[in-house]
């Protein structure tokens, strides 16, 4: 017995069957996902829907819903249908890990790929034909013939490409078995399964864009939840006549190269992929504090240490003053209070540069609030400053605590009103890094911004207040006057 379940967003793991259907063979006919059968879903009949079928290895029998019943491959071939001649039907064909080799029916046999290599077929291209691919586990990189190799995964992930933003070409995406997440490089992170549980992305709901799917084989159940992927962040639309937002997000203590092109940190490198990333910004100085001060009020200020605002009363005007009392706000988790000046927890005062600036202390009572991740945050005024807990910003835990807050937050941000209304820029980078260059990740993403965009010109944090500032008309504080701004090399 077979059993289709489509839920419109339940948890897999509650799921109750809907509808029911049975495939019988004409040489008298065997149960439809039988233990042991790999499911092989793919668009077969040319249809534009994905049809139901499994794959089975002790015979090499492909059992498809409705269409036929074949044998192609042998034990230990690897099922890969995919539409390789591009008529709009797949094909049917085999991987074969002894040798590398790839059979598919009727059009060719290829060599690609090597020992442990998972077959990861699709249409990367966007040419309407499925090209050859493997997924390395030990490295996390994708290789696809003729196109790129790319890094997106770690270890235990189980690949799942497929075109989830309809836009015609395959997405790199990754299934995570130990939390049934979904990661999909630039479109969205979506847990949907449990351990065990089969991925098996396809669209089954003929929109032209994949759904996340799995496959129960202890008990045959199909589990699909349709609908349409989150909107790409950032799409090269015509920048807006006025930008009225920048939400600014700062991690702790990852060099560069511990964050772009690390399996850790999947998330981070697919918002990177799809929107802008600056690939030469450093960090002004060690320790922390003037990090912060550089990129709020265009100075360090003398400051050497991270000590708390008593230490560092600082009278200075900077980019919360500018905005004045009503056009700032700044987002801290885990601080205990409002504007709270020591530290406590996971709370770094150190990590907050509002609670320094002696003339807005009044406003800091208000403005510069405690924020959990379980609720949504207010972007709303002109400039926000987003600073997670000691854990979430990889101080104290890793890199891979940093990548989860982030998926949690960020497409928080790119749904509010404020985003979606095209004028608002959000900025997601580190206060230093850790080696003598200082060399940090700096992420772009504003819906005006080109998907992909990078930047090799030199910016430091003198440069994010800089184009901070021009982005909401206010003048130049400090060392921003002198500093590259970063509007041209993003198209803001």
């Amino acid at each position: 017995m077979l059993v289709l379940s489509l839920l419109l967003g339940a948890d897999a793991s509650a799921a109750k069957p809907v509808a029911a259907a049975k495939l019988v063979a004409p040489n008298g006919g065997v149960p439809y996902g039988a233990t042991g059968d790999v499911p092989v879903p793919a668009d077969y009949n040319g249809d534009g829907r994905a049809d139901l079928a499994v794959f089975r290895p002790s015979t090499g029998v492909w059992y498809v819903l409705g269409v036929r019943v074949t044998v192609y491959g042998t034990t230990g071939d690897i099922p890969v249908p995919a539409d390789y001649n591009g008529d709009g039907r797949a094909d049917l064909a085999v991987f074969r890990p002894s040798t590398g080799a790839w059979y598919v029916l009727g059009v060719r046999v290829t060599v690609y790929g090597t020992t442990g290599d998972i077959p990861v077929p699709a249409d990367y291209n966007g040419d309407g034909r499925a090209d050859l691919a493997v997924f390395r586990p030990s490295t996390g990189a994708w290789y696809v013939l003729g196109v790129r190799v790319t890094v997106y995964g770690t270890t235990g992930d189980i690949p799942v490409p497929a075109d989830y933003n309809g836009d015609g070409r395959a997405d790199l995406a990754v299934f995570r078995p130990s939390t049934g997440a979904w990661y999909v490089l630039g479109v969205r992170v979506v847990r949907y399964g449990i351990r065990g549980d089969v991925p098996v992305a396809r669209d089954y709901t003929g929109d032209r864009s994949a759904d996340v799917a799995v496959f129960r084989p202890s008990n045959g159940t199909w589990y699909v939840l349709p609908g349409p992927p989150a909107p790409a962040p950032c799409l090269g639309a015509a920048r807006p006549a006025r930008w009225a937002h920048v939400v600014v997000v700062v991690m702790e203590n990852r060099d560069y190269g511990q964050i772009i092109g690390q399996p850790a940190a999947p998330y981070i490198n697919s918002l990177a992929a799809r929107c802008g990333l600056a690939t030469n910004y450093q960090a002004v100085t060690h320790p922390s504090l003037p990090n912060y001060l550089t990129m709020t009020g265009g100075s360090t200020f003398g400051v050497t240490d991270d000590k708390p605002p008593a230490a560092h009363p600082i009278s200075a005007a900077s980019i919360f003053s500018q905005v004045g009392a009503t056009g700032w706000r700044a987002l801290q988790e885990s601080m205990p209070g409002p504007c709270a000046l020591t530290n406590y927890g996971s709370y770094a005062v150190r990590h907050n540069p509002a609670a320094y600036y002696t003339s807005i202390r009044s406003a800091c009572q208000t403005r510069d609030i405690r924020y959990d991740l379980a609720a949504a945050p207010d972007v709303s005024a002109a400039y926000t400053f987003v600073t997670p807990n000691l854990i979430h910003d990889m101080h104290d835990g890793t890199v891979a605590d940093g990548d989860a807050w982030l998926s949690a937050f960020v497409p928080k941000v790119l749904a509010s009103p404020q985003y979606q209304a095209g004028n608002t820029l959000l900025v997601i980078t580190w206060d230093e890094g850790t080696i003598a260059s200082n060399q940090v990740a700096a992420l772009m993403v504003a819906p005006s911004i080109r998907p992909g965009t990078r930047s090799d010109t030199s910016y430091t944090h003198y440069s994010l207040l800089r184009t901070s500032e021009e982005l909401l008309g206010l003048p130049l504080l400090g060392q921003a006057g002198g500093a590259t701004s970063m509007r041209p090399g993003f198209g803001l």
